[in-house]
């Protein structure tokens, strides 16, 4: 849909995403900047730690739980061209008073209740995840998925790995520096499971900055430095 759109930089895509590993060898993508993320979702993953199951297990599945049984979005019903100009004028009126009286309202006149419908439908099948952890103890096809080290050559992106010691996910950065054929540098500092411009403890870096110098030398080709920056 990015490249339908025309918000790829020609033929090159990137993506910033915390705690995952999933879409990394998607051929598309040019610069994939991955914060907190783990490399094994069944060896080295915050939920699964090799078939044992520690806390987060059941504090990361109800977190889970409370953002995908959230309902659908009314604006997001219309058709793909209608949807995106909603978001923006959503966003650009947000300091009036009445804003969003109206706005539900208008949602509601233009999509009626199919959204309900849907939200209702989604909550009946909601999986619960520390089930399926307890229903995958040994390792199987279920963590496959996001689990890149599955196969390291097939991610062609340019990386950039961030960790922090307070974080369970800290061993994706010195295995993806040691695997990667693909251009690769490592960030790592104190921090807990956030982007580093303001997890805690400090001292933060300026994260955003980083992402854009990488994004800028691998998707649009403008000398940024990047590949001198200590690893």
């Amino acid at each position: 849909m990015v490249q339908r759109r025309g918000w790829d930089h020609g033929d090159k895509l990137g993506r910033v995403q915390q705690s995952a590993g999933r879409g990394a060898a998607t051929p598309a993508l040019h610069a994939i900047i991955t914060p907190c993320s783990t490399i094994d979702r069944y060896h080295d993953d915050i939920h699964d730690k090799g078939g044992c199951l520690p806390n987060e297990t059941l504090g990361g599945g109800a977190t889970m739980w409370a953002y995908s049984s959230r309902s659908p979005d009314p604006a997001l019903e219309r058709d793909e061209e209608k949807w995106f100009p909603v978001f923006l004028d959503r966003h650009a009126t947000t300091n009036k008073p009445d804003h969003d009286d109206d706005f539900v309202r208008h949602d509601r006149d233009q999509a009626g209740n199919s959204w309900r419908e849907r939200w209702l439908k989604r909550l009946d099948i909601e999986p619960f995840l520390p089930e399926l952890c307890l229903r995958h103890q040994r390792r199987d096809g279920c963590w496959q998925p996001g689990s890149v080290c599955e196969d390291y050559s097939a991610i062609k992106a340019a990386v950039p790995t961030v960790g922090g010691w307070c974080d369970s996910y800290k061993n994706a950065v010195p295995a993806l520096m040691a695997n990667l054929s693909a251009p690769v540098k490592g960030i790592v500092g104190p921090w807990v499971d956030k982007y580093p411009h303001f997890a805690v403890p400090e001292p933060r870096i300026g994260f955003p900055l980083e992402a854009l110098r990488w994004r800028d030398r691998w998707l649009k080709g403008i000398g940024t430095g990047v590949e001198a920056d200590p690893a």
